[in-house]
């Protein structure tokens, strides 16, 4: 994937965060893509699903919120999904640290669509941009 696909598709997902709430122990947030949503071309004619890597990368761009500063995935340590999911299907993000040391943050997210259906469950291990002195 070029730098150039991969920008569009961030600032695409970007545009679909909403309601964003930083908590004691990390920050959930609600994402809705549209049908013209970058992500769906291809996958697939006719049912367009949400690729797996389109919910990690959001995962990513709601950590940068909580964290402040970009955010760099390091290891994928389990990635489960449950549940396809579909143009303007709703879903909560969840994403809690559960391990930090100086370089590496472990941070697990549970993804839900509507009535708490189970989507997909992430554990990351990712590090945070170095701030400028």
């Amino acid at each position: 994937m070029s730098a150039g696909v991969d920008n569009e598709i961030d600032s695409q997902i970007k545009r679909c965060l909403q309601n964003v709430i930083k908590t004691e122990d990390g920050v959930r947030g609600r994402f809705e893509f549209p049908e013209s949503f970058i992500g769906f071309a291809g996958h697939f004619p006719n049912n367009p699903v949400l690729p797996g890597i389109c919910k990690i990368k959001a995962a990513l761009i709601l950590l940068e919120q909580q964290y402040g500063t970009a955010v760099e995935i390091k290891e994928i340590v389990r990635a489960k999904f449950f549940s396809p999911v579909s143009v303007n299907q709703p879903l909560d993000f969840i994403c809690r640290e559960v391990s930090a040391d100086r370089a590496h943050r472990v941070v697990s997210i549970n993804i839900t669509g509507d009535e708490e259906k189970k989507i997909a469950f992430l554990k990351l291990g990712v590090v945070l941009a170095k701030r400028d002195q």
